[in-house]
């Protein structure tokens, strides 16, 4: 029985770029480097196996064929995110209970329900689709529930993690040429509006206003001054952010975060629970960031099919 990808695996894919830049911090060798005082007590290991990922990919069906790669990378991100996220749960002390599950059971149901009548037209009926992917009622059901443990996961951590987070709102506009970017400084200066001159000229698609968290990975002369120069309301000079990147940012508003622990901020967090969708894929990114970029957990691993090679994630002295 093989598990349908497109429902249920990708509700919160961690960024193959992280991935990539933990890969990278290994020595040719595999050493892992040694942690710094005041981190160990913090780390959160996890060794992914090729097994643990052929499991993943084909569930309880025995197949002798090698998976397709995005199969292979899909599953091993599923894994990893599921351990990072058990990782931080367990530190904080949060508990996953039945009823929540069966929640966000229903609610991925519901919401792959959705997807198959939006996808096909509502030309399939639904259980057509079932037996088309090899799954009953009850066994779908089971799969999702299976799933519903990391849904709740995410809710609770990331919830948290923007309550007690330093954060900001802000809009920017993007550039590739200084020239270009000293023509919006002057019309900016001369009072024209900031978020309409962004949607004309900026070369980034993503424009609106967008939230950020310090450590999350922002150029570091962005990051300064949305956090530690900006007044609200007010926008910054050109911001040479790297080659052929000129910013202006503007500062819409700034959160400094609670300093109170989860159960402390428990009740607030469990109302909030049940409002909105079920997929949080921009927030979950920038929440790895920040463990990775504060040096929180040292994630140690193995890549799928070796069994030498692991690494943690590098702790940065800039970070207090």
């Amino acid at each position: 029985m093989r598990l349908h990808y497109k429902i249920g695996l990708t509700m919160l894919a961690l960024p193959l770029t992280w991935l990539s830049a933990i890969a990278t911090a290994a020595d040719d060798d595999g050493a892992v480097e040694e942690l710094p005082a005041g981190i160990a007590a913090k780390v959160g290991e996890i060794s992914i196996s090729h097994d643990d990922v052929l499991s993943r990919v084909y569930g309880s069906e025995k197949s002798k064929s090698d998976p397709a790669e995005q199969h292979v990378r899909s599953a091993y991100q599923y894994l990893m995110q599921a351990a990072l996220l058990r990782c931080e749960a367990k530190a904080l002390g949060i508990v996953v209970s039945d009823d929540d599950r069966k929640w966000a059971t229903q609610k991925l149901i519901d919401e792959s329900k959705r997807e198959i009548a939006e996808s096909t037209g509502n030309a399939l009926p639904w259980g057509q689709y079932l037996r088309e992917i090899g799954h009953t009622e009850e066994s779908f059901y089971k799969v999702m529930y299976d799933e519903s443990e990391v849904v709740v996961l995410a809710h609770l951590v990331l919830n948290y993690f923007k309550l007690t987070t330093e954060s900001v709102t802000y809009s920017d506009v993007r550039l590739v040429r200084y020239e270009d970017a000293l023509k919006i400084k002057e019309k900016l200066d001369a009072g024209e509006d900031f978020d309409r001159l962004a949607l004309l000229n900026s070369v980034d698609r993503r424009q609106g206003v967008r939230v950020a968290f310090r450590h999350q990975g922002l150029p570091k002369q962005v990051e300064e001054m949305l956090f530690d120069t900006l007044e609200p309301k007010k926008y910054s000079g050109i911001i040479t952010a790297g080659e052929g990147d000129y910013r202006i940012v503007m500062l819409k508003s700034r959160f400094k975060g609670e300093s109170k622990t989860y159960q402390e901020l428990k009740e607030t967090i469990e109302k909030t629970f049940h409002e909105g969708g079920i997929r949080t894929p921009e927030t979950f990114e920038q929440w790895v960031a920040v463990m990775y970029n504060t040096g929180k957990y040292a994630v140690r691993f193995r890549f799928p099919g070796e069994t030498t090679k692991s690494t943690s994630t590098p702790a940065r002295k800039d970070v207090k």
